[in-house]
């Protein structure tokens, strides 16, 4: 009969001006070996994450607070008025940490009398990697099946819902479209002597289209009468979308042969307001800008 294993997860942190410290993160049991027991589950898998983040976040928080709390001016350090704490959620898990109130020192003149020196690190309350996972997915499927998805790998937040999904997926989606450049008539401008002297591009660029009506979540007044023999009118409460892939099959000056570069692209016809621009920015590749002046 096997004896009994156990197995110590240990993590040590160094620093500069310290002794090294050594926190147990979780300890393993195992006995006669089958395959149901063989290495990790699940669950450990993403309890030892959860407890790797919080270890790690601790620390990097204390030692930023506590390279913050001298005043500047006087380095003296900032007396505590209260404690209090921050929630910081990512793929790991949530985190509550120590967010304390700080008095202003008296010796400058400040907006405030106190402040929250963590406030200025978290500028949000979700980790980058989190909102690009939940992005990501909840691009590709429904934001419930995103949400399954991510409690069912990763030890999210438990109060993480569809309806954050969404709404985080449309806080990211609004960023992306300030970066937009502004609208432009021609936004490649060039004449015949330039388009001589240009390289050989990157390519063959393929692209592909599809589109369709949607029925919207509200209803939407009648449309307007459209002029023209070929136009298709929009019915009333419905929406037109169209989606597409673009293909680059190689770049010239890649070393290696790559898989093709592919990127994925959707718009809601009538409601763009800044088309041309964004044909330029997201389906034209990186060697089919060099005509830009």
């Amino acid at each position: 009969m096997e004896s009994a294993m156990q197995f110590r997860l240990q993590v040590t942190f160094l620093t500069d001006d310290g002794p090294a410290q050594v926190e147990e993160v979780v300890c393993l049991e195992r006995g006669e070996a089958s395959l149901a027991t063989l290495g990790l589950s699940l669950a450990e898998g993403k309890d030892i994450l959860r407890r790797l983040q919080e270890l790690v976040l601790a620390h990097q928080v204390q030692a930023h607070l506590d390279e913050r709390r001298p005043c500047p001016h006087c380095h003296r350090p900032r007396t505590t008025k209260d404690g209090g704490t921050s929630p910081f959620r990512t793929p790991c898990g949530k985190v509550e940490l120590p967010s304390p109130c700080w008095h202003q020192c008296g010796g400058q003149t400040q907006p405030t009398s106190t402040f929250r020196r963590l406030s200025t690190l978290l500028t949000e309350p979700t980790s980058p990697e989190l909102l690009y996972l939940e992005s990501k997915w909840a691009s590709l499927v429904s934001y419930g099946v995103t949400t399954k998805l991510l409690h069912e790998v990763l030890p999210v937040d438990e109060k993480l819902s569809g309806q954050t999904v969404r709404n985080h997926l449309y806080r990211v989606a609004e960023r992306e479209e300030q970066t937009l450049g502004e609208e432009e008539l021609c936004p490649i401008q060039s004449c015949q002597l330039d388009r001589d002297r240009l390289p050989m591009p990157d390519g063959p660029l393929t692209v592909g289209l599809d589109g369709g009506y949607v029925h919207g979540r509200k209803a939407a007044p009648d449309p307007p009468k459209v002029v023209g023999a070929d136009a298709v009118p929009r019915p009333s409460g419905w929406f037109e979308v169209i989606t597409g892939k673009s293909i680059l099959a190689f770049r010239r000056d890649d070393p290696e042969p790559a898989e093709p570069s592919m990127k994925c692209f959707g718009l809601v016809q009538g409601y763009d307001t800044k088309p041309k621009r964004r044909v330029y920015e997201t389906l034209l590749p990186t060697g089919c800008r060099r005509t830009s002046r």
